[in-house]
């Protein structure tokens, strides 16, 4: 909002520079975002808050300077007005919407000479940001500025059938508006219509047809009361924004028409020679209640932590408007009528009691006593599982929860359980996500195709299915990440490594590990979205909680993916409850260990998970780790086998192992494994091996 300096002296006596008001203005909420030099006076823009449309005007600016100067409001006055009673029956108002307009006056004014208005009023429209028009229409824009409220001048006789109702508009109406464009209207948009049709978009816009011009000599001045909320609907749907609209949208003061119409009337009665002017025919069918609350000078200290008396609080709300009587408990606070949206309880008026007093003034310090703050526990392990995604070198992105029937056809997620959107914000985006993988394979195909190719992203959301039977969906929470390009950047000293299965491997199981969850296990995976052969899912006694694997190489090359790309999603869900974020102390082991290894001949499709598992369960008491080191299918290894080479490490840990406890447990591996699973010899020397192999099979 524009205010000129000199213009809000006419209002409130001060002794601020411009860039002292300025400041002044600041510290009360309203921060300037510029001042201008403009001749001999300064142009200020002010940024207000959406909640305080009362001072979207020069009086309720001067309003916030009288609470800190504690000077008297200068406020503009109506002179007495030629009223002729014989104009009142030229027009007839019908008020058939009160909810959307809950108040609606107009008067006629006869005689007026419509030219160019003086050049003093044209200095101060200009200094708000409002070209002239015409001496009317100026008026109309000056008391805008000047009270804060809304008013439009009709041209009476081109009003036909001497009519005005305030009404809903039918579907297919339009109206032809003062800014030169046609507007199709709606029903759900109240409208200022004549005996024909539309002749206003109620508080937002005039009709050309109807708009005061040269050669007008009676005009209809309406001031009224509009619902915000439908104004700024129908202004929103239209793409309008006037300064009507702006000030409706916030809150006018549905108690200040009267003074509107009279100061606008006196205006024209001077500047346009009106020579006379009808009574101002008021419908207001149910008058606002005005908020009374109930406020002590303890209960004001007890929020602000200051030391503030009775006499202190009302010098501070008198001069912003409020009315106060006193009892012998409270202040009873007499909300004014042009703060009757933003002022409803207690703590809103200790807030304005704040604001006026000064945060400066309002003493620091340190909450004392004892509390206990109860974590979310998923919460507290939604923090964790980010801080070790963030500690592998990933980043978190978040995407939006709606996606499309084509990205679900290009990463072949099934559609059959998805819940549909009935009313999308884009039409393409029209179902809510059954998965975040289409999302994060979204995120990559942009950054690969901004030259951005060594990625490492996860997000964690949520996804939604339909609940058959429900009138809600079915919501869940995945964690999902994605590698691609190098997983480590070149070094002067080493070369790039491109990102592959097994760092992503290692990022999940580390994440897991962390998580306290260990009892899972590794296996073929079959997502539609995966490479069929390069994936893994994870299980838990039998529960898939999540996959990981290359991203099909047809989804690649649909999405433009140029990158391997490796990804995993897990149902995080699920997770938190298994999740064991206890540690204990364990000693370091006093006992030296004795490490073995075992090369084995098996069938290809045999997974080396399941060999790992039969090796610990067979000697589980002595056996403190089995490691895969070597898989070897070439020379003297049969079609359809591999070689497959374990390191096994014993410890006991309360002594010494010997060869024979060990020799004992060994065998009894070596047993299991060929009654299991059907080992064979592995051919020795096939390729030079780390250690020695212990043959017994």
């Amino acid at each position: 909002m524009l205010i000129s300096y000199n213009w809000l002296k006419e209002y409130i006596d001060f002794d601020f520079s411009p860039q002292e008001l300025a400041a002044k203005l600041t510290d009360l909420g309203f921060e300037t975002a510029n001042l201008e030099k403009s001749g001999d006076d300064t142009v200020i823009d002010l940024e207000l808050t959406v909640n305080r449309g009362d001072c979207l005007s020069m009086i309720g600016m001067a309003r916030e300077i009288s609470a800190i100067t504690h000077n008297p409001l200068k406020m503009p006055s109506a002179k007495d007005l030629n009223l002729s009673k014989k104009l009142t029956p030229l027009i007839n108002v019908s008020l058939v919407e009160p909810k959307l307009c809950p108040r609606y006056t107009g008067r006629i004014i006869d005689g007026v000479h419509v030219t160019d208005s003086p050049s003093w009023l044209c200095d101060r429209l200009k200094k708000a940001g409002i070209r002239s028009i015409n001496n009317v229409v100026d008026i109309t824009n000056f008391v805008l500025m000047e009270l804060g409220h809304p008013l439009h001048a009709f041209d009476y006789q081109t009003l036909l059938g001497g009519k005005i109702i305030i009404c809903r508009a039918t579907s297919g109406e339009k109206l032809m508006a003062l800014d030169g464009t046609t507007y199709e209207l709606s029903p759900e948009m109240l409208i200022i219509a004549d005996a024909q049709r539309p002749v206003a978009l109620a508080g937002i816009i005039g009709g050309e047809e109807t708009s005061v011009k040269k050669g007008t000599t009676t005009i209809f001045l309406e001031c009224a009361y509009f619902n915000p909320t439908n104004v700024r609907q129908t202004a929103r749907q239209l793409g309008i924004q006037t300064e009507s609209s702006y000030r409706f949208e916030r809150g006018v003061d549905p108690d200040g028409l009267i003074k509107a119409q009279n100061r606008a009337t006196q205006l024209i009665m001077e500047i346009c020679q009106g020579k006379s002017v009808s009574e101002i025919r008021d419908d207001y069918p149910k008058k606002f209640k005005k908020t009374i609350i109930d406020l002590t000078s303890a209960r004001v200290n007890k929020i602000l932590g200051t030391d503030i008396n009775s006499t202190d609080i009302k010098e501070i709300l008198r001069p912003l408007g409020f009315g106060i009587k006193e009892d012998d408990e409270f202040l009873k606070i007499e909300v004014p009528s042009f703060r009757h949206l933003d002022i409803s309880r207690e703590i809103d008026v200790i807030e304005e009691i704040a604001r006026v007093y000064g945060y400066d003034k309002i003493p620091t310090s340190m909450p004392s006593g004892s509390f206990n703050v109860a974590i979310n526990r998923e919460y507290e392990l939604a923090d964790r599982a980010k801080e070790i995604l963030v500690s592998c070198g990933f980043y978190e992105v978040i995407t939006y929860v709606f996606s499309s029937p084509d990205i679900l056809r290009q990463t072949k997620i099934p559609e059959s359980n998805t819940v549909v959107i009935d009313n999308p914000l884009r039409t393409d985006e029209n179902l809510m996500c059954p998965s975040l993988i289409p999302n994060i394979l979204k995120t990559i195909a942009w950054n690969i195709n901004r030259a951005n190719y060594d990625l490492k992203i996860f997000e964690l959301g949520r996804v939604f299915s339909a609940n058959v039977g429900e009138k809600l969906p079915r919501e869940k929470k995945v964690l999902v990440g994605a590698v691609c390009g190098n997983y480590h950047q070149p070094h002067w000293r080493d070369k790039a490594v491109s990102s592959n299965l097994y760092d992503l491997k290692g990022v999940v199981e580390k994440l897991l590990l962390e998580l306290g969850l260990t009892d899972y296990e590794l296996l073929a995976g079959d997502h539609p979205t995966l490479h069929p052969a390069r994936q893994i899912k994870l299980v838990f006694q039998g529960v898939r909680f999540g996959i990981m694997g290359e991203l099909h190489p047809e989804i690649a090359e649909e999405l433009k993916i140029l990158e391997e790309t490796y990804l995993f999603e897990l149902d995080w869900d699920n997770l938190v409850s298994r999740v064991n974020l206890e540690r204990r102390f364990k000693s370091l082991p006093r006992y030296p260990a004795v490490q073995r290894d075992i090369a084995i001949l098996v069938k290809e499709d045999v997974p080396s998970a399941q060999i790992t598992g039969i090796i610990e369960n067979a000697g589980k008491d002595l056996i403190e780790k089995v490691s895969l080191f070597d898989v070897y299918q070439g020379d003297k290894i049969p079609a359809g086998y591999k070689s497959l080479a374990y390191s096994v490490t014993y410890r006991k840990p309360e002594a010494t192992l010997t060869d024979e406890e060990v020799n004992e447990v060994h065998n009894k591996i070596t047993l299991e494994l060929k009654n299991t699973v059907g080992v064979e010899r592995s051919p020795e020397l096939i390729r030079p091996m780390q250690s020695t192999f212990i043959d017994n099979l």
